[in-house]
């Protein structure tokens, strides 16, 4: 298992000197007021079920902590001002709003998806060193939006309108995933709207663009210098191979209204023509193998006999001259066209493999979870869930040598210990570790009381 970053999860506050804040004084209080005189409530849990007494103090250490000295995490409702002091009550810090930024943000706030200032907007970005740094909620506003952010369904049941009316309100490009869209009235001319997925409307005002549409088309033809084992993906040989009918769906689409294809059985008199292969699950290519390449006449009473299809012998001089085969074809230029595509693999099957991964994330969807109450060290217990999860326990030591340590699937990944030689002890110490899906882990200890274990999960 590698090795992983051990962060420590408690704020650290120093003195005016850059020192630890010993026996230091936090103020908590209502937001652009004087939190020692307008307070509000905090707390040491998440849930808001541990009250933290104010001023909350700080340990020798300069963490904050609650009345025994162990250090704590301090949540509180929504906005606030805070004020840091030391001993004697003179300032060291004071933010009227927490906007600025002083203690930096909660889980809640992270995992906000109604505010636009939290979640996304707490979320720095940077493209690169020397690149104008930005939210992450600034960065994704300049690009398009999607209408399933909105709320469409896209099962040609449900009414999208008002999805649509409110994607259409931001005046971007919009984005429309695989579906068919019932919007039955409004006029959305004026709006850009994109698929890669041929996603369809019933709305004629809907101009759907195909993002894809000029990349090479099915069916185009080129020649590589380069062996047919080598050819780039989704190139083929013209050599006459048989093709899976399903494998290779746009390819046959193309082959069968090409106007240029054939019964198998007259594959030889049409070798540059695609044959119908078995009749039901294949087809074959045409066969340029030893060819130059003529265009067919069609109707310019050139020469009535360069019919598409065919191979046409000429000679190159009279008398014995070399014969040529000439494989006979349409000139054409693209115009139009879609992205080659073998076997209709590629865009959806990109954004189902983004899917599953997002699915197997460590922290995408997932909760910090209070445990203690089922939770017992020397106990083995299993991830039983499909994702990882993250193991955090918490203990304080009782008498004068103390260990804990925290194994998976039997290997120890953290552990403390630590003795005393003389004098009393107050603290706590911490294990965590990172749980794969299906494996097992335990916490082992001595001389530690465990106070708080919770796990990352869904």
């Amino acid at each position: 298992m590698p090795n992983i970053l051990v962060v420590s999860p408690f704020e650290y506050l120093t003195d005016r000197a850059g020192r630890a804040l010993a026996n230091g004084k936090i103020y908590i209080g209502q937001p652009n007021q004087d939190p020692a005189n307008f307070p509000q409530n905090a707390f040491f849990d998440l849930a808001g079920t541990i009250p933290a007494t104010q001023p909350i103090r700080t340990n020798s250490a300069g963490f904050p902590c609650d009345l025994s000295g162990n250090p704590q995490r301090i949540f509180t409702t929504g906005d606030y001002s805070i004020r840091v002091s030391d001993q004697n009550d003179a300032q060291i810090t004071y933010t009227p709003s927490a906007a600025q930024g002083f203690f930096g943000v909660t889980e809640s706030d992270l995992a906000n998806n109604t505010d636009p200032a939290k979640g996304s907007g707490l979320v720095g970005f940077v493209y690169q060193l020397g690149a104008t740094g930005q939210t992450v909620h600034q960065r994704l506003a300049r690009g398009w939006v999607d209408v399933k952010d909105f709320g469409a369904v896209g099962d040609n049941l449900a009414n999208d309108k008002a999805a649509f009316d409110a994607a259409a309100s931001t005046g971007r490009t919009v984005l429309l995933p695989a579906g068919t869209y019932n919007v039955p009235s409004g006029d959305y001319s004026a709006t850009r709207f994109y698929s890669f997925d041929g996603a369809t409307t019933n709305n004629g005002t809907i101009a759907v663009v195909d993002p894809l549409a000029n990349s090479t088309p099915v069916g185009f033809e080129v020649t590589f210098s380069c062996s047919p084992d080598s050819l780039p993906f989704g190139w083929l040989a013209k050599h006459g191979q048989s093709l899976n009918r399903l494998a290779y769906p746009q390819l046959w689409a193309f082959a069968e209204g090409s106007g240029n294809i054939v019964d198998q059985a007259d594959k030889p008199a049409n070798p540059l023509a695609f044959g119908r292969g078995d009749g039901s699950s294949t087809f074959s290519l045409p066969d340029a193998r030893g060819t130059v390449q003529g265009f067919a006449d069609a109707g310019a009473s050139v020469d009535a006999t360069y019919v598409l299809g065919k191979r046409i012998q000429e000679q190159s001089g009279t008398g014995t001259g070399t014969t040529i085969n000439v494989g006979v074809s349409t000139p054409a230029i693209r115009a139009f066209g879609r992205a080659v595509d073998q076997g209709e693999i590629n865009i959806q099957a990109l954004q189902n493999q983004v899917s599953e991964l997002s699915s197997q994330l460590l922290g995408i969807g997932q909760t910090n979870q209070n445990v203690t109450g089922s939770r017992a060290s020397g106990v083995t217990y299993t991830n039983s869930s499909t994702r990882p999860i993250s193991v955090s326990v918490s203990a304080t030591p009782a008498g004068s040598s103390s260990s804990m340590s925290i194994s998976v699937a039997g290997v120890v990944v953290e552990q403390v210990s630590f003795t005393v030689t003389s004098g009393s002890v107050s603290g706590s110490a911490i294990v965590r570790a990172i749980v794969p899906p299906g494996a097992e882990y335990s916490v082992a200890k001595s001389g530690y009381s465990i106070t708080l274990w919770t796990e990352l999960r869904s």
